[in-house]
Parts: C-alpha cells; structure tokens; sequence
C-alpha cells in the first residue's frame, strides 16, 4: 500500500450528521473514486451489497448488448464496491471495526474479485464540512497513510451531453486504453456518478420533455424519408454509376463529376437517404453508457446539416424564382457580351493604350480570337430552343435547396463562358512557351544549357551557326513577346471577372456547408455541452501547505509534496494530512466549432499560394480549381454511401429508439 492516497469525492455530499456507506471504485492501490454517500438508515449492509450486485449485473448486460449491436466498442468498467464509511465526530470508532469486519467477510465473494485488495476507508468531518481520512484498513489490517489528496467534483455536472473529460497523451488514439493515465480512467468514472446516486439515494431522473415533444414529432418524418429513401437511393446510383468507358468524351466517369449542380443533389439525396439511418445511430449513442460528445461522434456536424438543410429548402422555397431569373438573363445577354469581347478584340489589334504591338501577328491573333467567339455563339445559340426545359429543372431544383440550385447557376455561368475560359487557356500556353524560349535562348547567351534528365544547367560551347541562329530566334521572339502579353493579359482580366462572378456564386454554397448553427446555438446555451479538459484547484488550509516540486516533468501531479506548516498553529491534527482541490471542467472555445470553415481555409491557402499566383500572373502558369474532393461539400458526417439497413431493419431500429 502506497503511503499517498488519492479520493475522488463528491462535492455536494454534505451530510455529515449520520454514519453512511462509501460507494464508488477501488481504481488502484492509491486511487480511489467516491461516487455516493448513503446513509446507513437506508440499506442495511446485506440489502446494500445485493442491490449493488443487481446494478452490476445489469451495467454487465447493457455492455454486451451495446458491443453486440456495434453502439460502442466493448469496454470493461470497474466493479462498484463499499468503499468504507463516514461517520460523525460522536461516533466511536469501535463501531467502525465491528462493521468492517463482517463487510470483509461478505466481500470475499461477491464484490473482490478484481485484483486488487479489498481497501476499507474510515473518514470524518472537519469543522468546515469538508472530508478527512482518518484511517485506511486493508484485510482488516491498518495500513500506514501519511498523505492524501482529496478532490471535490460535482456529481451533477454531467448531463445529456456535458461530461467530464481529459486530454489524451500525445500520440494516443481515442481507442487505445492502455496509453491511459491512472487519472484519465479515473475521470471516466466520475460520469457515472449521477447514476450511482439517482440508484441508490433515490434522486429523481433527469428527464428532457422537450426533448420526448421532439422526438415524437420527428417520428412522421423519419417515416416519411424511409419510404422516399429508394427514390434518393435511385438518383444516387444515377448520379454515382460510371459511364462505360467505350462513350466518347465520358471515359468512364460518373455524371456527378461533370457538374457542380449533380455533385450538390448527390451530396443532397445521399444525406436524405441515411438521415432515418443515422438518427437510430445516434439515439443509441445518446442513451448508451459512454459519454456522448458532440464533435466526437460527429454528431453536431449531422445535426448542423440538417439545420441548414432545413433553412435550405425553405430558402429555395422564397427565393427558388431568382436562379431561374439569373439563368435567363445570363442566357439574353450572350449576344452583347460577345459582340463587347470582339469590339475589344479589334481595339487590341490597334495600338491599345499606346502600346506599339505587332500588327500582322495581332491580326492573325485577333482573327483566330474572333473564330472561336463565333463558335461559342453558334453553340449557345444551338441550345436556345432547350432554354425553356432548364428553367423548368431550375424551378424543380428549388425542392432541394436554394444552394443546388445555385449550383445549376455555377454551371450556367461557366458554360455561357467557356469561349473565354480556353482563350484564356490558349494564350497563358503561349505567354508560358514564349518565355521558356527566352529564357533557354538567355542560356545559349551565357554558354549554358539546361540539361533535362539531371534537371540542372550545364555549361555548354555552341559554334558561330547556333549563335547566329540563336540571336535571329532571340530578336524575332522579343519583339513579339509585348503582342503575345497584350492577348494574355486582357483575357487574364476577362477571366478574372468570370471568376468573381462564379466567386458571389460560390460563397454562399460555402458557408450553407461550413456555418455550424447547431453547435453554435449548443455552444451559446451551455459551452460545456462540448468538454475539453479539467483542472484542479487546491483549496487554501489554515493547517496545510502544498508543494508541486514536479510541476514540470511529465508525471505531474503524480508525487506531490504534502507537509505540515510549523509556521501556523495546528488545528484538527488528528487524522491523516489531507489536501483539498477542487475539479473544474474546461470546455472547447468558440473557435474549435468551426472544424470544416478551418478544414476548408487550410485547403484553400495550400492549393493556392502565393508563388502560384506570381508564376500564373508573369509566367502564365495555369492554375486548376480546388478538387470538389477537398471542399466540405464532398464530406458527409457519415460514410459516402447508401443506406446500410433494409426497411424492415430501420423499423426495428426506430422501435429500439428511446423517446
């Protein structure tokens, strides 16, 4: 037995005018967790200890059940034990031997099992009300005791989805028990404190109304998306299924990859289609016997969805006429939009702004410009007469959300621009070829060459022929470089512009996937509704002084120094020296919310830097899009596929669901 001795005690137990029995966990030799105090008027030992094997039993039960139907993972959890008793200043201690000889004997069979020895605990009351161990006994035998640290917490903190919880070690996964420290395990145990007392000090339950009133309003709707669930399914497949690879242009894509509108109603029918699926999910979850955290199970991301899935459909409900609107009108200005892109193309051939460019090479330019300007209308033009069917499925789409049909706008854009998007593409090849000659022809200057399979530069002797072929390439191509660059540049802006129309687009896709309202509103009610860690806080003694000479080493806490101050007056010397703290949890701050607003930020700056923008700006290097892959939109909060469960399993499930 260690000479140090660590309780976990309930802070509202004050009750210190009767004798009562420990309740809780015997975790280690020297860590012990007090989850109740009940008085021995109550139970009587016989009739305490069955009640306890009862409520064993029954935790034992609901473990296996929920490791069979995969709520939890399979766990093991300490026994619930008489840990010893608290008595009143007046009582003699004679009576505590009495009573924990015959607890000892009946603890040999049922409640010792475990490995460690049967511990019984004696503790008082000092003049503030506060616990003092005063002897512990191990096989009935005294065992010496010199310090112990008692740490108050409060039993009733944990709630639906408040909890205690501890940071894991560095390097550790959320699974892995054997990384835990003894005072991890200990604070896991102190959750199920509140269910130690509503047993066995009859505390009345905590039920939500609100939370009954909820549920039995969801169950409606839950019916009605199982039977829509093989509709949602049948689009998915549609959506998802590759095209054989034998068509032209498609090569073995999925219809999804081609649109933004198909990728957004694939995201849409697939969260529709688990929704009934995933809720049985976390209602298990919810009423199982580990914690339930919000971010961790990913709950308060499902819940955010359906939140914004819900002010989505009402949104394109109010506002589903101004896409079909935008379309049109995006659609009746094709012809001005072309005939401003050629009256500029033809201001570029002159001298734009002064600048002394290439006349014949501009109007070969301007003329091949002008070409693809003309095909770009005869094909938008071609698909006039199916305007009126696009704005029908513009209309339909509002049944999903405004956000899909701000997808169908995306695409309306960027197809009503594709002229503009491949000049855009021609002539960045272009600035990028010519400057790549440049720069090798600089090279044959210097008597250098750039050697491709090392991937260094080499030096290099040329004759007078590569030289004077090389100065006749170099001067041709410098003084078409300015005629090239007017092109690039003005079709740099003009895709610029699209760009920022697709971006006022964009945004509101975004933030109608990254917002977290759910967690937020969950956060502003009770930030403790998502815990992070605790701390503890000693208590000032007028007797004691405490010392952490290993505050700064890794096993902190683990071996403090508890002494006696000589300086102050002892008061209440008997009994084992014992120091107070008190657990404090901390929460997440409101930052750590937005998981997928800073998953998606991080994507951004590391897809588009800064030495991409110079290189694509001076060099004309292209720069792609951000894969649809990395955005938020592509991440569910939970597995990207169909429903799992048949129909007849969703209605058992639902049938399991506490209400």
């Amino acid at each position: 037995m260690p000479r140090r001795l660590d309780i976990l005690w309930p802070s509202a137990a004050t009750d210190t005018d009767e004798p009562a029995y420990l309740l809780g966990w015997h975790l280690q030799s020297n860590l012990v967790c007090v989850a109740a105090i009940v008085p021995k008027t109550r139970f009587q030992l016989g009739v305490l200890q069955s009640e306890i094997d009862k409520w064993t039993a029954e935790i034992a039960r609901r473990i296996k059940s929920e490791a069979l139907h995969g709520v939890t993972r399979p766990m093991i959890k300490p026994m619930l034990i008489i840990l010893g008793e608290t008595r009143p200043v007046d009582l003699a201690r004679q009576q505590v031997d009495a009573v924990a000889g015959s607890l000892r004997q009946r603890s040999k069979s049922s409640a010792t099992k475990s490995a460690i020895k049967p511990m019984w605990l004696e503790v008082g009351w000092d003049s503030a009300r506060q616990p003092v161990l005063e002897a512990v006994l191990e096989l009935g035998q005294p065992v010496a005791c010199d310090l112990c640290h008692v740490i108050l917490y409060d039993a009733a903190f944990p709630s639906r989805f408040r909890h205690f919880a501890i940071k894991k070690r560095q390097g550790s996964t959320p699974d892995d028990e054997a990384s835990e420290t003894p005072f991890q395990h200990a604070i896991a145990q102190l959750n199920d404190a509140r269910k130690v007392q509503e047993r066995f000090l009859g505390l009345p339950p905590r039920t939500s109304y609100s939370g009954r009133a909820k549920a039995i309003l969801l169950w409606p709707f839950l019916l009605l998306f199982v039977a829509c669930r093989p509709f949602f399914n049948a689009i998915a497949w549609v959506l998802n299924t590759p095209v054989p690879a034998s068509v032209p242009v498609v090569k073995g894509r999925s219809i999804k990859s081609f649109s933004l509108f198909f990728r957004l109603l694939n995201r849409r029918v697939v969260l529709l289609a688990n929704l009934t699926e995933q809720y049985i999910k976390f209602n298990l979850m919810d009423h199982s016997l580990q914690p339930f955290h919000p971010l961790e199970t990913r709950y308060a991301e499902f819940m955010s969805d359906l939140l914004l899935l819900v002010l989505d459909v009402i949104a394109g409900f109010y506002l589903g006429h101004l896409v079909p609107t935008g379309i049109a009108y995006f659609q009746a200005s094709c012809s001005s939009h072309f005939n401003v892109l050629k009256s500029q193309v033809t201001w570029l051939i002159d001298s734009p702004a002064g600048f002394k460019i290439n006349l014949a090479l501009a109007s070969i330019l301007g003329k091949g410009v002008h070409l693809m300007v003309d095909v770009a209308q005869y094909a938008i033009e071609s698909v006039t007469p199916f305007m009126a069917t696009l704005l029908r499925v513009a209309a339909l789409a509002s049944l999903f959300g405004l956000t899909v049909q701000l997808g169908l706008l995306y695409d309306a854009i960027e197809y009503l621009t594709l002229q503009t998007y491949y000049l855009y593409l021609y002539f960045s090849k272009l600035h990028r070829v010519q400057f790549d000659l440049l720069s090798s022809l600089w090279k044959l200057f210097l008597g250098k060459k750039k050697n491709v399979l090392r991937n260094r530069v080499d030096s290099c002797e040329y004759d007078v022929n590569q030289l004077l072929i090389g100065t006749l390439l170099f001067t041709i191509l410098f003084f078409v470089v300015a005629t090239n660059s007017v092109f690039y540049l003005y079709f740099c802006l003009a895709r610029f512009v699209v760009l920022c129309l697709q971006t006022c687009v964009w945004c509101p896709i975004v933030l109608c996937h990254v917002i977290p309202l759910y967690s937020i509103s969950l956060w502003l009610e009770d930030a403790h509704h998502y815990p992070m860690d605790v701390y503890l806080q000693p208590l000032q003694r007028a007797h004691v002084s405490i010392s952490f000479p290993n505050v700064h080493q890794k096993d902190c806490f683990l071996g403090d120094d508890l002494a006696t101050d000589a300086t102050r007056p002892t008061v209440e010397a008997k009994g084992i020296a014992t120091a107070l703290f008190t657990l404090h949890p901390l929460a997440f701050s409101f930052g750590a919310l937005f998981t997928r607003f800073g998953a998606y930020l991080g994507a951004l700056g590391s897809h588009y830097t800064v030495g991409k923008f110079l290189r694509c700006f001076f060099l004309g290097e292209y720069i792609p899009a951000l894969p649809f892959a990395k955005t938020p939109m592509c991440h569910l909060p939970f597995p990207p596929s169909s429903a799992y469960m048949s129909t007849k399993e969703l209605w058992n499930g639902l049938q399991a669901c506490r209400w």
